[in-house]
């Protein structure tokens, strides 16, 4: 009786212990989750506004509407900052790493393209629509997400992540 006693007591552990170290593990699945939708919620961000620098400076060379222009000039000043805040929330170097090239595009696309395409379209209106019209700011902000596609999707399995690639268009391989 007491050996069985004995085994029961043994047996009752056991499934506590297992109990235990599969909520442990739910709790880190969890935390995973919540950090992965953090990252999005960063980078959906970020994705406004370089689509806000984008929308803004189009619409300003289509309607010389200072409306425009003030948005296009609000989201450059935020971009930084954002930036700043999507990598505090990245933890994987690699991803990190990734994120920082992207945020690299998007600054070489303000400064190679935006800057010098609205003092073009204060001095020559017509020539700045024109290369707005050959389509390549919209390649260089498309091609901001090019390279970090298999590393987003393999290092974060949230369903959340994967949702959200299909619905954006500026991040949609980065994601």
């Amino acid at each position: 009786m007491a050996i069985a006693s004995g085994l029961l007591a043994a047996m009752v552990v056991a499934v506590f212990a297992v109990l235990i170290a599969s909520i442990g593990q739910l709790r880190e699945a969890a935390t995973l989750s919540q950090r992965s939708e953090e990252v999005i919620a960063e980078a959906n961000e970020l994705e406004s506004l370089a689509l806000e620098l984008q929308s803004g400076m189009r619409g300003y060379l289509i309607s010389r509407d200072d409306r425009f222009l003030k948005a296009a000039r609000d989201a450059r000043q935020r971009f930084p900052e954002q930036s700043a805040t999507l990598n505090s929330s990245i933890q994987a170097p690699s991803i990190r790493q990734r994120a920082l090239r992207v945020e690299g595009m998007i600054q070489s696309y303000i400064d190679e393209w935006q800057i010098p395409l609205l003092e073009l379209g204060r001095t020559n209106l017509g020539k700045a629509r024109a290369l707005v019209g050959t389509g390549e700011g919209q390649d260089r902000l498309d091609a901001s997400g090019a390279s970090s596609t298999a590393s987003w999707k393999t290092r974060t399995s949230s369903t959340a992540l994967v949702k959200h690639a299909k619905r954006t268009k500026l991040f949609r391989r980065w994601l």
